[in-house]
């Protein structure tokens, strides 16, 4: 067992690059409340790890990780937050960002509710989750990154509220149930809404669901059985 940031006056707050590669024998890791950054590959290859308690939501969700071999959660497969099992995610208010790679294939997670405190959600942060039905985006988000909820398999509705000035590449990447997805009426704030090249919010192989953007918002394209609202 590996414990960070749990002791009281602890003040690790960056998990260094490679810090804990190859470590192969732990299987419980403790994430406290001070770290605030972890670094390329500082879990890479920690192929026995099944369970990553976390004791703060607030503070597990502004941590900094750069890339999917730094998150713990790529080899646990969940989360436990004081011990429990998180599957319906609902970050309380006070939260200000959800952390690129945050929840990275953390496939339990059923639901997730963000508070209006968050602006920004990074990317890959919701990668993989394929037992993910619903989310709730508040008006408060501007920013949905790049792969953000890419392979949610299960998600079926998506409503982008009216504050989304940008979504990134494949933020719906091979989300391969949705049925319906509701964006602003006039969207000529959102990027890359407004960019010359065509831009596929939702994929899917071989081209069953198809959302393209094309250059003007007006000529917005899908297939079969989807559906768009313009709300």
């Amino acid at each position: 067992k590996i414990s960070f940031g749990s002791i009281e006056g602890s003040r690790l707050e960056e998990i260094g690059e490679r810090a804990f590669s190859g470590c192969s024998t732990y299987t419980t890791l403790n994430l406290g409340t001070g770290v605030k950054k972890v670094e390329y590959y500082a879990f890479y290859s920690n192929s026995k790890l099944k369970t990553v308690n976390i004791t703060d939501l607030v503070a597990y969700a502004a941590i900094d990780f750069e890339e999917y071999f730094s998150t713990p959660v790529y080899y646990s497969k969940s989360i436990t937050l004081n011990g429990s099992n998180v599957t319906e995610l609902d970050l309380p208010e006070g939260t200000t960002k959800i952390g690129s790679y945050a929840f990275y294939r953390c496939y339990p997670i059923t639901s997730v509710t963000i508070p209006r405190s968050v602006t920004s959600i990074g990317k890959n942060a919701f990668y993989g989750c394929s037992s993910l039905e619903s989310i709730t985006i508040p008006n408060s988000v501007t920013n949905i990154n790049d792969y953000v909820f890419y392979g949610c398999t299960s998600l079926s509705d998506i409503i982008i509220p009216k504050s989304v000035t940008s979504i990134g590449e494949w933020a719906f990447g091979y989300c391969e149930n949705i049925k319906s997805i509701v964006i602003p009426k006039n969207p000529t704030n959102i990027t890359p809404l407004t960019t010359n090249t065509v831009f596929l919010l939702i994929f899917i192989p071989p081209m069953r669901t198809c959302l393209a953007f094309l250059p003007s918002v007006s000529r917005t394209s899908l297939r079969k059985s989807s559906e768009l609202a313009l709300s």
